[in-house]
This record gives structure tokens, C-alpha cells and sequence, in this order.
């Protein structure tokens, strides 16, 4: 069983180990009946297994942005841990860290102002190798992401991805504009959409998506990377995660504010995410037909899908 303050092991690429720890076990969000996990990444990195004697066991390992530190903090569910990782000790909580809730945020406000990330646990804490490699072995790990880049774009060089059948425009950002910015929470905000599409054919959610996904794609670009902040100019990086974010949040804004950064890219907001918003067709889809969202659009929304842009 696994319980608050486990320590586990983490094997990541070229032979580095790192650690994190459960910070939560066995809660639940208000908005959800699933169990999850809250987990720590620590700040550990080393050729060997960590010694839960470490000190660095019992911090948070934290990542900046525009010169803010944001603790490397996920939320998870589902999670096989006990099978996956080997458990190298416990560390007891701190009177802070007790005082936790289940609560989504930004992460910037400390262990309490709620956790920005979810998903599977696959090979997380890989910013405390690039953060080390950067520091101890750059010349080399700049020349490895540089060499990883060119394959992804030799071996996609020849797919032309054209956008399928989409949504009128004045239609797409009418679906925009039932967003309630005034609720609570996200799932709040996006509800009146979603509900909106549950009632459509499932091949306009498909539309939907399909718009979006072109929206996105547009703002794909290195200009308006560079103007988010995120783009490391000097060393060719980019958080692809927050730069797909950062652009939800301007489609998500409506038509107006879209076109105006699309068009001057210095106009770029910054510290801004709305991941929720790749979540409004599938929940809509879901909620209708009681199946799970599979469709793949012509042109992704991903960072970097928009070669001829970077």
C-alpha cells in the first residue's frame, strides 16, 4: 500500500537516477470520484540510486519561468507505482505539506496554491536532467536535442497535414463565447460549451475539434515563441507543454484577441495557460455517446507541428 511520504526510485535516459516522493495518497477532487496521487519530483539526480538518507529526498524540486519558481508537483490517477518503481524509504510530512488538499492551480503559490499538472506517469522529473545536463554537460545535450530534432523533422518531412472538414469561423468562436469566465473553476467555465456541442451531431463536435486544432496550429510558430518567453532562443528549447497551453488560452479568449496575436506576435501574453480547453469535444463527444474520444485531426495542435513556422 502506498502512503504519504514514500520515497521511489526513478531510472531515467543516459543512465541518471532521480527520485519523488507522495506528498497524498488516496484522495479525490471535488469535480472527480477517481483516487488520486500527488507526487513530489525531488531534486535528487546521480549515477546511483538514492539513499533515503539524502536530504535532497525531502524537497520539491523546482523549475523558472520569467524569473518565477514553480514547484515540480503532478497529480495523477490510476497508478501502478508499486510495480513500476522501487520504493527506497519513507520521509513523514511536514506540517505544511499535511495541510494539503486536492485542489488544481498554477503551482506558484507553494505546496497549497494547487498543482498544475496531470496525466500517466511515464518518465517524469526529466527537467531535473535537463536543468543538471544543461549545467554539467551542455555543449553535449544541446547537440543530442539538436540531432533528436532533425530526425523528428527528417522523418516527417513528407507528411503534408491538411485540416479536414471545420466549423464556419463565426460558428467556432460563437461556441467560444459561452464560456463563463465568471465561474469557480475551469471545468465551470467550459461547461456551457460542452453542453452546447453534446447536443450536436458527433461529426460537428469532429468540426470542433478539427477548428481548434487549426487555431492552434497557426499560432505555432518561433515569433510567437520567442514573444511567450518560453522559447530559450540560445539553445534552440522550448517547453512544448506550456507553449500549447499559453496558445489555448488565447483561443480560448475569442475571436478579437486571437486575430490580434496571430497577427502581431509581440502582443504574446505571458504566465497565462487553459489546458482545459483541448478537453471541451472530447467531454462533449464522451458525454453523448458514453464512448471515449478518438479522432485525430488533419493538423496538430502540438508544438512544433507547424515546421515551416520554426
Amino acid at each position: 500500500m502506498i502512503c504519504a511520504g514514500d520515497v521511489f526510485s526513478i531510472k531515467h535516459k543516459h543512465g541518471f537516477y532521480g527520485a519523488f516522493r507522495i506528498l497524498k495518497a488516496e484522495g479525490k477532487f471535488e469535480h472527480s470520484n477517481h483516487e488520486f496521487l500527488i507526487i513530489a519530483i525531488t531534486p535528487y539526480i546521480g549515477k546511483e540510486k538514492a539513499n533515503i538518507s539524502d536530504e535532497s529526498l525531502s524537497k520539491v524540486f523546482k523549475y523558472s519561468h520569467e524569473s518565477r519558481f514553480y514547484p515540480e508537483i503532478n497529480i495523477f490517477s490510476s497508478i501502478d507505482i508499486e510495480k513500476n518503481f522501487e520504493l527506497i524509504g519513507n520521509i513523514p510530512l511536514t506540517a505544511e505539506e499535511e495541510k494539503m488538499q486536492f485542489a488544481v492551480g498554477d503551482g506558484s503559490k507553494g505546496l497549497l496554491g494547487g498543482h498544475p499538472s496531470a496525466g500517466a506517469f511515464t518518465d517524469h522529473g526529466n527537467t531535473v536532467v535537463h536543468k543538471w545536463r544543461m549545467e554539467n554537460e551542455r555543449e553535449i545535450y544541446i547537440k543530442e536535442c539538436e540531432e533528436e530534432k532533425q530526425k523528428w523533422l527528417d522523418k516527417t518531412k513528407n507528411i503534408i497535414p491538411k485540416p479536414k472538414e471545420m466549423l464556419q469561423t463565426d460558428v467556432f468562436w460563437d461556441i467560444l463565447a459561452k464560456f463563463d469566465w465568471l465561474a469557480e473553476d475551469e471545468d465551470s467555465v467550459i461547461a456551457p460549451a460542452v453542453n452546447f456541442l453534446k447536443k450536436q451531431k458527433v461529426s460537428f463536435i469532429k468540426q470542433f475539434e478539427e477548428t481548434l486544432s487549426y487555431k492552434l496550429y497557426c499560432l505555432d510558430t518561433k515569433k510567437h515563441g520567442i514573444a511567450s518567453g518560453l522559447y530559450d532562443e540560445k539553445n534552440n528549447f522550448i517547453s512544448l507543454d506550456y507553449f500549447l497551453y499559453t496558445r489555448c488560452f488565447i483561443v480560448a479568449k475569442g475571436e478579437e484577441f486571437y486575430n490580434s496575436v496571430l497577427s502581431c506576435p509581440q502582443k504574446m501574453p505571458k504566465d497565462v495557460d487553459f489546458e482545459i480547453l483541448l478537453s471541451v469535444a472530447s467531454e462533449a463527444y464522451e458525454k453523448k455517446t458514453k464512448r471515449e474520444f478518438n479522432y485525430i485531426t488533419g493538423r496538430s495542435y502540438e508544438t512544433l507541428s507547424n515546421k515551416e513556422s520554426w
